[in-house]
């Protein structure tokens, strides 16, 4: 048997290489459907009370839109970034989870947090050599670098000591919190650890605020009476942009909450061609 010899196609026949297909293209059409729609749908997206990832937001008025599970405005983002974060977190669930580690780990344990406003949620990591609460954060390259240079977001932090109040109220002993932050793209070697002692005040007056803001909704009824919603303050941030509520220019908070993103801050070269 003589093997095969190759020929060259002719003009018009079958090419190798990648076709000037983009974005716009019907395959990534239906793939990006297909995806936004599992990630609009997922458990996590579908969540309507209020856990340990949300109650240290800085805007009182969205931590009400979200006690009142009031109807979403913004429901356009990307969920790239998420469902990256999503897949490392189910991947550190297994990798934490071998049996040949010995149960030092406890992993996505649900954790009972100050019923029914905050009825609980799932801690990544408790560490119970060291007694650690340890929370994953996968972000992009320039978040880390914010990060390192001002401190992790008040969410966070917030989020950590909540997490450690809920392994108390356990019967555990967590004596510190830690953030595990990983870059989006790049190496492992650019992991970067954030760590403060416990303090269950943090959570404790993170919690207070939540059931403040109940009173205050309970109190106002602004189901009923919209131009209440004013009486609620926003906390205005470059982060209103990817807040459920957020809708640019509205004059009904009762449909949504413009934001009043703040203007960029002049670089100093900007400053400069301006003088």
């Amino acid at each position: 048997m003589t093997a095969p010899t190759f020929t060259q196609p002719e003009a018009g026949g079958t090419q190798l290489g990648q076709p000037g297909a983009d974005g716009d293209d019907a395959i990534a059409g239906e793939l990006k459907h297909i995806i936004l729609d599992a990630s609009r749908n997922a458990p996590r997206s579908r969540q309507s009370s209020i856990g340990p990832s949300e109650i240290g937001a800085a805007c009182d008025r969205r931590l009400a839109y979200k006690i009142l599970d009031w109807d979403k405005a913004n429901t356009g983002g990307d969920p790239l970034a998420s469902i990256l974060g999503t897949g490392y977190h189910n991947w550190a669930e297994a990798a934490f989870s071998r049996p040949e580690l010995g149960g030092r780990w406890l992993v996505e344990q649900r954790l009972t947090i100050a019923p029914p406003l905050i009825p609980g949620g799932s801690c990544d990591l408790y560490d119970t050599l060291h007694d650690r609460v340890i929370d994953w954060k996968v972000v992009g390259d320039s978040m880390i670098r914010k990060y390192k240079a001002e401190g992790p977001r008040r969410e966070y932090r917030v989020q950590g000591h909540t997490y450690g109040l809920g392994w108390e109220l356990a019967g555990y002993r967590p004596k510190e919190v830690v953030l595990a932050v990983l870059p989006r793209t790049g190496y492992l070697s650019g992991m970067w650890i954030w760590r403060e002692p416990y303090d269950r005040q943090i959570a404790l007056d993170a919690i207070a605020r939540i059931y403040a803001i109940r009173d205050l909704i309970v109190a106002i009824d602004p189901e009923a009476n919209p131009p209440m919603w004013e009486l609620i303050p926003a906390v205005p941030s470059f982060g209103c942009k990817w807040c459920p509520w957020f809708k640019p220019a509205s004059t009904d908070l009762g449909a949504g909450c413009p934001g009043n993103v703040p203007p960029k801050t002049r670089t100093r070269t900007n400053a400069a061609k301006a003088a």
